[in-house]
């Protein structure tokens, strides 16, 4: 604020209210900025023991692009936060991040977990990854696609024991007259069969293996239609790896009744390569 500015011109022309002033030029935080910096670059480096899988790559290449759009400068280690009332709400949750970043809380790292809840396993980000891709693939197949519990089919038991209460599928695909039954088995069976052989694998693999064979040809018994595929989808463990599937055909009355074992990679690389497994499994799925 100029006051002698307006003291001596604007009072001495009745212009009260007029405030001569000059407004430095607005700029980011450097706090903010160098707290963002550290915490990508933390970020980058913690994800190097990751560096060899798809979501690593992905996320490693996210930081780097993040970095280069905030540009080079000081990078200081996020400390505990005291925000102005009147903060956003994004600046709120970024400032919350980076320092569960910085003090391995929740999400941010893993020696102190009493952030958000973070804890899922596996086979079941597994499962939803293939019930996603089912349901384009139902779309190619001209079949509507239902996942997870629509899937159940109840066991009803008679008598003093009772065992498992139901069969459950993780997705179906409806047709007019065939239905598909598909499973996701985040197990490295296929891998083995692939490279070893049956004689080739473990008395126990051979046991889990047999385990998931029987419990996928009950699936073919839940539905009465001509054709009934059942197919069991694992994981491609290696991006590079040529996909594997193999397929037995079992007589069924009426019915054909095809039992399927395929690899699908855990991530795709790009929207091409998506487009690649689903018309390989488009193929093998043909009628």
């Amino acid at each position: 604020m100029e006051w002698t500015k307006w003291a001596t011109r604007m009072c001495s022309s009745a212009q009260l209210t007029t405030f001569p002033c000059r407004f430095s030029e607005p700029d980011d935080d450097p706090v903010l900025v160098a707290n963002v910096r550290w915490t990508l670059s933390r970020l980058a480096s913690e994800l190097q023991t990751v560096a060899a899988t798809q979501p690593g790559r992905i996320l490693i290449r996210r930081a780097g692009e993040l970095m280069a759009a905030i540009g080079p400068g000081a990078e200081l280690r996020p400390a505990a936060w005291s925000l102005r009332s009147d903060a956003s709400d994004w600046i709120r949750q970024a400032t919350e991040a980076m320092t569960w970043v910085a003090e391995e809380r929740g999400l941010g790292g893993a020696r102190v977990l009493d952030g958000l809840a973070w804890d899922l396993p596996i086979d079941r980000v597994w499962e939803a990854w293939i019930a996603g891709f089912a349901a384009d693939l139902a779309g190619l197949l001209g079949m509507v696609a239902r996942p997870f519990d629509s899937t159940r089919r109840t066991l009803h038991w008679e008598g003093n024991a009772q065992s498992m209460g139901s069969l459950a599928p993780d997705v179906q695909l409806r047709g007019s007259d065939r239905t598909i039954w598909i499973d996701a088995k985040y197990k490295t069976h296929l891998y083995h069969l692939a490279h070893q052989g049956w004689a080739g694998l473990s008395d126990q693999m051979r046991a889990e293996h047999r385990a998931d064979l029987h419990q996928a040809l009950a699936y073919a018994t839940l539905a009465d239609v001509g054709s009934v595929d059942t197919l069991l989808v694992y994981p491609l463990f290696s991006p590079a790896a040529r996909p594997v599937s193999t397929l037995a055909t079992v007589s069924s009355g009426r019915r054909r009744v095809r039992l399927i074992l395929a690899a699908l990679p855990f991530g795709f690389r790009s929207p091409n390569q998506r487009d690649e497994h689903l018309r390989r499994f488009r193929e093998l799925l043909a009628a």
